[in-house]
């Protein structure tokens, strides 16, 4: 039942990675640099604090308590007016790798395969054999919002439902329903310091997400739980998200270089 609570909290975290702490990483010695005046396209899809840059590949640093760390990079393909696809490859042998498709609209950025995507990465992460099926069954709300509601007091909502089945090594087959709800609010703008380099005015983004699951495991219905988390993201003007940490999760993730 842990490791289930365990799963649960990942697959809400976005781009959360989660890195074993047995893994092997790399000691931070570079200190690589950005252009922090990039470009970012025009339309629904142009979100200066979430910039979608052809070309350009974001690669991020999640770290373990040892200091090591892997590296997780993130870019972007198939870009339009309405939509973009995301795309991640962290380090492993094989790598893990996830695409997700993203819509934009006045309202700003969605991604209602939110949590699919990121299953393959979680189970091999957590060292779980499992052949799975997952299905995003609703969603409400945005991931993102648009440009004019970056400043800080601005809030938004997503809201994701989803139903899986996984047959899992040593558990057999695990039915799951999951209800997420992920609260955002911007509470500062504050200054941070990453690896790809010192930001003066960064937007903090405290965010809250409420989870309610149940499971069926070998034929037995077992009792709901109900979990809430948190998480806080800092994102600058132009680059993107330069750090995420969750210390319900043990998790930091800065951004390394912007290549």
């Amino acid at each position: 039942m842990k490791h289930y609570r365990s799963l649960v909290l990942i697959l809400v975290l976005g781009l959360l990675l989660v890195a074993c702490s047995n893994q092997s990483g790399t000691t931070d010695e570079n200190q690589p640099t950005n252009d922090k005046s990039s470009p970012v396209i025009s339309g629904a899809c142009g979100i200066s604090y979430f910039p979608i840059l052809p070309d350009k590949t974001w690669v991020y640093r999640i770290y373990d308590e040892n200091n090591l760390y892997v590296e997780n990079r993130v870019w972007y393909e198939d870009i339009g007016d309405t939509s973009f696809i995301w795309k991640q490859e962290m380090d492993g042998d094989p790598p893990i790798t996830s695409q997700v498709k993203w819509n934009c609209s006045d309202e700003g950025l969605v991604s209602t395969d939110y949590v699919s995507s990121n299953l393959p990465m979680v189970m091999q992460a957590m060292g779980v054999a499992s052949d799975y099926q997952i299905e995003t069954l609703e969603f409400s709300g945005i991931t993102f919002p648009a440009n004019d509601s970056w400043y800080v007091g601005s809030a938004w909502t997503g809201s994701w439902k989803v139903n899986s089945d996984l047959t899992v090594e040593d558990l057999g087959q695990v039915n799951a329903e999951i209800a997420v709800t992920m609260s955002n609010v911007i509470g500062a703008e504050e200054p941070v310091s990453v690896p790809a380099g010192s930001y003066d005015k960064a937007l903090r983004v405290d965010s809250t997400i409420s989870i309610e699951t149940k499971i069926v495991m070998q034929g037995m219905t077992l009792p709901t739980i109900n979990g809430e988390y948190t998480m806080t993201s800092w994102f600058v003007e132009g680059v993107g998200m330069v750090k995420q940490v969750s210390d319900d999760a043990n998790f930091i993730m800065e951004l390394g270089a912007l290549e």
